[in-house]
């Protein structure tokens, strides 16, 4: 699979509960200066209560290379938060009588494939349409420098087969929001561009937003970076056609602080189509939006990811609350901050790691804890472990290390986040609580096995195999996985993974330059391409050596042939 944060969206999950009066914008403040103080955020965050302003700030350099600061005026690409404005904009046509939110979209757009006959407007909106990612598999990295219309971009996906029957299942799809913009465009006459501006964007006075084009320079953009390690980079390369009404918007802290306000308060949308963009169709999801979780306060938002950028968007209707965290680094913690700053502006109590104190349990005591967890989108949190420590992870992420507090509250410092576990008087834990990570709220333990490399065969995936199933890894006496493959000379990108992506995914810690052609690396879940530069052809022997489920490492070795 290719590099899986670009536009793709953690789903948020719910807030902790709060009351209604929050604490104060020193506070607030304080939050944001302690994931910046960490290396977790760089960019602008604002926390809104209806119009008043509690924080508007930048922290760290929207340029690294001319050392501009991050500021409430500075731009950021949005990523997924764009998704909320498509679906803005096709309700917008169906308030105009143009179409209907259960219209199958063969309806308004001709020569579909016959297997998306069934597809309807709701769908494409709910991720409930089965249309596959198209920036999953080896799709996008063939793509992604390309300047595209709307049609070619479809053309790339068109001849892929359905995920699952339209409107049986549920799974998150670029592909899908891409389809609302072609429909856009069909019925308004417009481009995507243009009616996002005159639709949505003027009416609001968000005069510092919108869709960004790779042909044209926006003044205060922010530059976008990863880590490799400790330092920054500048972001791979995005052809922003490409991700289109899926993700290609930008905006200020301060002009999503005025959409909130319009979008909410009814200058948009008609209260009917209000409703229906907030009412969740599937998994908590409702429209171009999540949805809290009940017995949580109500509250709308979306994550987002690309190129460079990592941002979160959050509104609470009881309180009229707006939380938005837009960074121009990559793997910036944007939905976990958004998460602390709304559970601290209704007034919760937010222990920053420097103010928590770890306590040392014996290994009796983790073992309690330790197995998997069932949460309710479907995932599965995985508790190891590992000799004295404990280590969690979420479906097939990356592994992150656990520090007790107690024998039933841990805390994982790399992702700012707390898991706990109900404890019987004896026995293993019952269930655990995310109480503010932007994950599902809580789950019960399951019977399932820790997840291994032995459990299902596993795949050598890349450039050279169109990111099949071709070279499996055969395991061997001594416990390795192995393969030979015949590569030519070049650049060729890789992961370790198994036939559905879901049990195993497993890819390099950060973006590298190409490696040469012997070496090895520890391995991450859902982490990004490996690239292997070779200057002549050669016959390559990879294995993995999985025993260490939280550390797998991979070895190459290439020859010329």
């Amino acid at each position: 699979m290719p590099t899986p944060r670009l536009f793709v969206i953690a789903v948020t999950g719910a807030l902790a509960f709060g009351t209604a009066q929050g604490q104060s914008p020193e506070r607030l403040a304080a939050i944001a200066q302690s994931f910046a103080d960490r290396g977790l955020f760089s960019g602008t965050v604002l926390v809104a209560r209806g119009d008043q302003v509690l924080l508007d700030r930048g922290w760290g350099l929207a340029s690294q290379e001319w050392q501009v600061p991050n500021a409430p005026g500075v731009k950021y690409l949005l990523a997924s938060v764009s998704k909320q404005f498509t679906a803005v904009a096709l309700l917008r046509l169906v308030d105009q009588g143009r179409l209907g939110l259960d219209d199958a979209l063969s309806r308004h757009l001709s020569g579909l494939p016959a297997a998306w006959s069934a597809v309807t407007v709701r769908q494409l909106l709910a991720h409930t349409s089965g249309l596959p990612n198209h920036t999953q598999g080896g799709g996008l990295e063939k793509i992604r420098h390309q300047q595209m219309t709307p049609r070619e971009l479809y053309a790339s996906f068109r001849d892929a087969p359905l995920d699952f029957a339209p409107g049986t299942g549920w799974s998150y799809s670029n592909s899908g929001y891409v389809m609302a913009g072609v429909l856009i465009e069909q019925l308004s006459g417009k481009s995507y561009a243009e009616f996002v501006r005159t639709e949505l964007l003027q009416p609001l006075g968000m005069t510092s937003s919108g869709v960004a084009h790779s042909g044209a320079i926006v003044p205060q953009l922010a530059s976008g970076y990863v880590k490799e390690g400790k330092a920054l980079r500048p972001a791979n390369f995005l052809n922003m056609s490409i991700p289109y009404s899926a993700g290609a918007l930008y905006g200020t802290t301060g002009d999503l602080l005025k959409w909130q306000r319009g979008l909410y308060g009814g200058a948009l949308l008609s209260p009917a189509s209000l409703k229906e963009m907030t009412t969740p169709v599937r998994n908590r999801y409702a429209l171009g939006l999540n949805v809290s979780s009940a017995g949580q306060p109500l509250s709308y938002g979306h994550s987002g990811g690309i190129d460079g950028f990592s941002t979160h968007l959050h509104y609470e209707p009881k309180q009229a609350l707006t939380v938005a965290v837009l960074s121009n680094q990559e793997f910036a913690a944007a939905p976990a901050l958004a998460v602390k700053l709304a559970a601290a502006a209704n007034g919760v109590a937010v222990v920053l790691p420097e103010e928590r104190k770890a306590v040392d349990l014996p290994a009796a005591a983790l073992d309690r804890v330790q197995g998997s967890y069932s949460l309710p989108n479907g995932r599965t949190l995985w508790v190891f472990r590992r000799g004295a420590a404990l280590w969690a992870r979420l479906g097939n992420e990356h592994w992150t290390p656990l520090v007790a507090e107690s024998a039933s509250n841990f805390y994982a410092p790399q992702v700012d986040g707390e898991l706990r576990f109900e404890l019987p008087a004896s026995g293993p834990a019952r269930s655990v609580t995310l109480p503010d990570l932007p994950s599902p709220h809580s789950g019960p333990r399951t019977a399932l096995p820790l997840p291994s490399l032995t459990a299902q065969p596993v795949y050598l995936r890349g450039s050279m195999n169109r990111w099949s199933t071709d070279h499996v890894l055969t395991m061997g006496v001594d416990g390795l996985h192995r393969t030979v493959v015949d590569l030519g000379a070049g650049t060729h990108e890789f992961k370790v993974a198994s036939e559905d992506w879901a049990a195993i995914d497993l890819g390099a810690a950060t973006p590298a330059t190409a490696l040469p052609g012997r070496g090895s690396l520890v391995l991450m879940g859902a982490g990004r391409n490996i690239a292997l530069l070779l200057e002549k052809a050669s016959r390559c022997e990879f294995s993995v050596d999985g025993r260490d489920i939280v550390e797998p490492r991979l070895e190459f070795n290439c020859q010329a042939r």
